[in-house]
């Protein structure tokens, strides 16, 4: 009987997960990550309530659960690089770094310490031999937050709810009783921002207010900024004394400036055409390449070509829609049909006909290489 390693979060996807797995004969082993120490925080943590939903799950299944701690590699691996990139004036993805770093190495790295051949999760996505499939339910995809884990793990990757529709894993949880959990919310946000309203406050007690200038596209002033770092393209801005709603369309971070506009859908807002750099294959094609895009998890696929320039870099022309708000920091993903190309960390954007460009601080920290089991 092979033994799976189940990464269990307390949740209706990893305790299905962990339920079908046993029922398909595996000897199923559960683990929960600790990743952030709330204790330094002192917030009500959502990391107790996890604990104690893992341990009722593992429990009422029938299945024993270990807890390993992840929070130097997390810190080290996602976090100082997520405020490096927020200080650079990017926006960063902390879940991409968390699956590519922690969850799909370390964690698995842990394979052999516990016998196990596989480790599974509760994602939606399918896996066809070292391919990454969008999942089956389009509503739940999540092959986009895989999109940079190096493709040797997945040789070693279950998805057991990947094939399934969201709607058919809750009737499984109904079903099998699992109440406590099913009033659970869906994971949403950062592990380490807990209960907290307001990001920007969890953020200035790492990187301080730095207040600045906020001007129009016509580069007449109109407020004061917090501080470039707390704000993303695309964002509605809210400065003191203006209620009327306006939105970050470019930011300069050498001289610590945003620019705004008052229409969500304003022309300034659109790109199309930006670029990446050492992106992560997971299949790789010639170029040029003729596939679909997707610049945040939310976004709609959009038609594009991708041409290689220079050693490490692909500049990514959209064919038929431009797309709003192209974030640098934020993660780009590619597709053919369902299957993930692979995916890369978007560098710069063009902003047409309104001779204003983001600008950034050379301090990003350099992107971790380590192997994968």
């Amino acid at each position: 009987m092979k033994r799976v390693l189940m990464a269990m979060s307390g949740g209706i996807d990893s305790s299905v997960s962990a339920l079908l797995l046993k029922r398909q004969g595996y000897d199923v082993h559960g683990v929960l990550m600790k990743n952030w120490d709330h204790g330094e925080e002192g917030v009500e943590c959502s990391y107790e309530k996890d604990f104690r939903d893992v341990d009722w799950v593992c429990h009422k299944i029938g299945i024993e659960y270990s807890v390993i701690d992840f929070t130097a590699e997390y810190w080290n691996y996602v976090f100082q690089p997520y405020l490096a990139s927020y200080n650079h004036g990017h926006t960063p993805n902390a879940d991409v770094l968390c699956n590519k770093y922690i969850k799909f190495n370390f964690l698995m790295k842990q394979l052999p310490v516990f016998s196990a051949s596989y480790l599974a999760t509760g994602h939606y996505a399918r896996m066809d031999g070292v391919k990454l499939i969008k999942g089956k339910d389009p509503t739940k995809d999540q092959s986009y937050f895989l999109s940079l884990t190096d493709p040797l793990a997945f040789s070693k990757v279950l998805f057991p709810v990947g094939n399934m529709l969201k709607s058919e894993v809750l009737q499984i949880a109904r079903e099998e009783n699992f109440n406590p959990i099913l009033a659970r919310k869906e994971s949403m946000g950062l592990c380490f921002v807990g209960k907290r309203k307001k990001f920007h406050r969890f953020l200035s007690q790492y990187i301080p207010y730095n207040p600045g200038s906020a001007f129009s596209l016509e580069n007449v002033y109109v407020g004061t900024h917090i501080g470039y770092q707390f704000y993303t393209i695309g964002q509605r801005a809210r400065l003191q004394g203006h209620h009327k709603g306006m939105y970050v369309v470019a930011k300069d971070a050498v001289s610590n400036s945003i620019y705004v506009v008052y229409d969500y859908n304003h022309p300034a807002m659109y790109s199309d055409s930006f670029t990446i750099e050492f992106p992560s294959w997971i299949i790789i094609e010639d170029f040029p390449i003729l596939c679909t895009v997707m610049t945040r998890y939310t976004s709609d696929a959009t038609y594009c070509i991708l041409s290689m320039y220079g050693d490490d870099k692909v500049h990514v022309e959209c064919l038929f829609d431009s797309i709003r708000a192209v974030t640098p920091g934020q993660v780009a993903v590619f597709y053919l049909g369902d299957v993930c190309l692979g995916g890369s960390v978007i560098l710069s954007r063009k902003i047409q006909n309104y001779g204003i460009q983001d600008t950034f601080i050379d301090s990003v920290v350099n992107e971790q290489k380590i192997s994968v089991v």
